[in-house]
């Protein structure tokens, strides 16, 4: 079959990775975005209508909802579709965007989570459908240090990332997929990023735009469905690095199209990603997660909610200077806790340019160097067991 990801350089032969591309100029100024609505309603439309599902813990049981979202006034209304009878009534809830309601995501309502599994009618299946096309784009080895950048050049264009996972493929991997040995070479020849870009027309708008980027895209639909079968079947490496620390992009950061940012100023600060992926979070995990704060901070409650309310990119990174001093050279890049003090002392950290207040601030980062290896074994061993 025809190989599914392609180079769009002007010399396919030999792609240029050009080390400051101008595009990357514009991109790189770090400013937090506005959260973008990648979804818009017709001007009839009254509401839409979505499937979900939400474990009991204590019943040991997956319970099936109908979630309403009204777009006059941004309210919802939830059903439990077992009994027939409405578990929430109609209330404004802008806590949930309409850019939040997408299969396989998470939302927390009124500190309950529920996984969006489908559209309960063809109407509203209809009307996403043009707004939920994925593409597959995978940045290759050479580029990896160009991340940040990608997804930047991605959210800045009205394309959502919908997952996000870095593996390393063997060549015999690469061949299942592909007959061209150029991408069979891109692909293999170390470890690549490989990301769901979801959004309108998401294929061409992507190709449109990659140019002099070190990314390969999805050729169609179809194509982009295989080769997110495939790529997401893969897991991450195992190995833990030497002198590292963990990552953790929280989920508003992630709705408010700050994960590029956020990504390119962890790499710009010295640091390089050894493991990526995106994790969504049960509020079960986050609890496990944040027990050591449980008692210690106020805020703990409402940080499990943050942490479970949505999908959060997770990584492994460590120093490119001194791996002895990671952990403390993260703390450092990410700033205090509470953004509102960051602002006044540190404003060129992370917290104080992407965070609102000491629960969406962001980034978590790890306290102490003896915990940082507990804290990479929790997501990339404990959560995939």
């Amino acid at each position: 079959p025809p190989p599914c990801l392609s180079f769009t350089h002007t010399n396919p032969l030999k792609p240029t990775h050009h080390k400051h591309p101008s595009m990357f100029a514009t991109l790189g100024q770090n400013q937090p975005q506005k959260k973008r609505s990648v979804f818009q309603p017709n001007e009839n439309d009254s509401r839409y209508a979505f499937q979900l599902q939400h474990f009991d813990k204590q019943a040991d049981l997956i319970r099936p909802y109908q979630l309403l979202y009204y777009i006059n006034d941004a309210s919802i209304e939830i059903y439990d579709m077992k009994t027939k009878r409405v578990f929430l009534k109609k209330i404004q809830y802008p806590q949930v965007a309409l850019d939040d309601l997408y299969a396989g995501n998470t939302v927390l309502i009124y500190g309950r989570q529920y996984q969006i599994t489908g559209y309960s009618d063809a109407f509203t299946e209809e009307r996403f459908k043009k707004f939920t096309q994925k593409t597959c784009v995978v940045l290759t080895s050479s580029g990896i240090n160009e991340l940040g950048a990608v997804l930047n050049l991605a959210e800045s264009n009205e394309l959502k990332v919908t997952n996000i996972r870095m593996i390393q493929l063997r060549q015999v991997e690469a061949e299942r997929l592909y007959d061209d040995q150029r991408v069979i070479q891109s692909v293999s020849n170390g470890p690549i990023v490989v990301i769901e870009l979801t959004g309108s027309e998401a294929v061409e708008r992507w190709k449109s735009v990659m140019a002099n980027t070190p990314t390969l895209a999805s050729n169609s639909t179809q194509d982009a469905q295989t080769e997110l079968d495939f790529y997401f079947s893969k897991e991450t490496n195992t190995a833990q690095q030497e002198g590292s620390t963990l990552a953790f992009i929280k989920p508003h950061a992630i709705a408010d199209g700050n994960a590029g940012a956020i990504i390119q100023d962890i790499q710009r600060g010295g640091f390089k990603i050894n493991r990526l992926e995106l994790f969504h979070l049960d509020k079960t995990n986050a609890a496990d997660f944040l027990e050591v704060y449980k008692g210690v901070l106020p805020e703990y409650t409402a940080m499990v909610d943050q942490y479970s309310n949505g999908g959060a990119i997770v990584m492994e990174i460590t120093s490119t200077s001194d791996v002895s001093n990671t952990v403390e050279a993260f703390r450092e890049l990410c700033g205090p806790m509470d953004p509102e003090l960051c602002k006044l002392l540190r404003p060129n950290t992370i917290r104080a340019k992407y965070g609102r207040d000491k629960i969406l601030n962001a980034i978590h980062c790890t306290d102490l160097e003896e915990d940082s290896s507990l804290e990479i074994d929790f997501f990339f061993r404990i959560m995939k067991m």
